[in-house]
């Protein structure tokens, strides 16, 4: 059964909750290796550019937000689907210390929560997903869909989060 977050804002973070995320994470296994490391451009060899297979997706935030501490949002990908299936889709977000949680739901939907409790500024890179297509898609292929978010103080964002696809590179691997 799919795990689903609603409602971060309206429920106080607890250490046990806290966990449970950590866990849930770390159940994820999001780090395969074939999800560039923050801050790292995949490789693109001049011929894989708009041929099908594999590319990372580059999810952020696009508005000035001066403290998110909590964000779920919903992805939907009209052109392809998103690689590995349930807690396993390969994703990964930019940020140290925060929890992060990521779920497949098939049919291109996808499903992504960050907890930071110290908070972070906005703009910003939320998540890196890989995705497999036909062909490379672009930004309007995905429609990202903030569900809930709140500051550090568990307040809801004002304003609220304006979220997009920002930036899609093919991945391709290394001999080995």
């Amino acid at each position: 059964m799919p795990i689903e977050f609603r409602m971060i804002s309206k429920v106080p973070i607890t250490l046990a909750g806290i966990a449970l995320v950590a866990f849930l994470a770390a159940m994820a296994g999001c780090q395969d290796g074939a999800t560039p490391p923050a801050g790292e451009a995949p490789q693109t060899p001049a011929a894989a550019v708009d041929s099908a297979g594999q590319f990372a997706v580059t999810f952020a935030i696009r508005n000035a937000i001066a403290n998110v501490a909590a964000l779920q949002f919903d992805v939907n990908y009209s052109g392809g689907e998103f690689s590995g299936a349930a807690g396993d889709v390969e994703c990964s977000s930019p940020f140290s210390g925060a929890i992060a949680t990521f779920n497949n739901k098939g049919g291109g939907l996808l499903s992504g929560a960050v907890i930071d409790i110290s908070g972070f500024a906005a703009p910003a890179d939320i998540a890196t997903c890989v995705v497999t297509a036909e062909s490379k898609p672009g930004p309007d292929d995905f429609t990202v869909t903030p569900v809930d978010s709140s500051d550090a103080s568990s307040q809801p964002l004002v304003p609220a989060p304006d979220m997009a696809a920002t930036a899609i590179h093919p991945v391709t691997t290394t001999g080995g």
